[in-house]
């Protein structure tokens, strides 16, 4: 029977993930903070499996290539039509634009991290 995480558990979870230490590594970090703003982006409500494994693609689609088949470029276009690869897969749109109109300053605009009970129980 799947136990679903009450709010405090959630909020403990995704602290943790964010903000702890050694609980993932930077790599896995940054792709799920990756998959966050591109579900942000998408107006999803939260990032699951699939959005993960979408942002480990945005993250490295060479590294994935090598262990997976299949269409992943199909699969992110298909659940983030709105999606960045490298470095600016790291920032919301907002900011990157600032950025390229003043050149130094940026809005702060940040983005929800709401992972599913499912994303949690992977991570």
């Amino acid at each position: 029977m799947k136990r679903h995480l009450n709010t405090y558990q959630r909020r403990f979870a995704q602290h943790r993930m964010t903000f702890g230490t050694n609980l993932l590594s930077p790599e896995l970090a940054e792709s799920v903070r990756r998959a966050s703003l591109a579900c942000a982006e998408n107006q999803k409500k939260e990032t699951g499996i699939i959005d993960f494994v979408c942002g480990l693609y945005l993250q490295d689609r060479n590294e994935i290539a090598l262990h997976f088949s299949g269409d992943f470029a199909a699969l992110v276009s298909q659940n983030f039509p709105i999606h960045r690869f490298g470095r600016e897969g790291l920032f919301p749109q907002v900011m990157l634009d600032q950025m390229a109109s003043d050149g130094e300053s940026y809005a702060s605009d940040g983005f929800s991290l709401n992972y599913s009970n499912d994303l949690h129980r992977v991570l």
